[in-house]
């Protein structure tokens, strides 16, 4: 009988990233489906640290967080196999959708005496995130009370 030789290939070890939907300014909580262990393997007994997860844009580019607003692509990447192993890394990339956070503009309620001029027209805005405020965002142009003047009374803006 002669004797021949195994060879034992390794297998794939599959990593896909999870799609995620998010509002700008909430946190992300990146997961994956693993698929491809066999027998009693577990991600811990094969490998060392932890997936990483990074946002691509279209133009392939990384972008830092906070994700802003937009669609992209979620790359897992970052799993030390221990060697030698008997699986190879085959990574998919997942959706990431980042919607608007709802930001509010509220004209402020002012006063005035009658025939003095307009005071000055003043916004008070609720909803930034992310350490985001009025000097992020182009403010909307305000508009002054109607004229001529009203008798004295209440003009709404307009």
């Amino acid at each position: 009988m002669d004797s021949g030789t195994l060879t034992i290939l390794q297998d794939t070890l599959t990593i896909k990233a999870d799609d995620k939907n998010a509002v700008y300014g909430n946190n992300i909580n990146y997961s994956s489906v693993i698929t491809g262990l066999h027998y009693d393997d577990s991600l811990a007994g094969i490998s060392t640290g932890a997936i990483t997860y990074t946002a691509i844009d279209a133009n392939n580019n990384t972008v830092p967080a906070p994700v802003p607003a937009g669609n992209f692509s979620i790359v897992p990447s970052g799993l030390n196999l221990i060697t030698p192993s008997d699986y190879i890394v085959n990574y998919l990339s997942g959706d990431l959708t980042i919607t608007k956070a709802q930001l509010i503009a509220k004209a402020d309620s002012l006063t005035r005496v009658y025939g003095d001029p307009n005071p000055p027209l003043t916004i008070t805005y609720s909803g930034f995130v992310n350490g985001d405020d009025k000097n992020d965002i182009v403010e909307p142009a305000l508009l002054q009370l109607l004229y001529p003047p009203p008798i004295s009374g209440i003009t709404p803006l307009r």
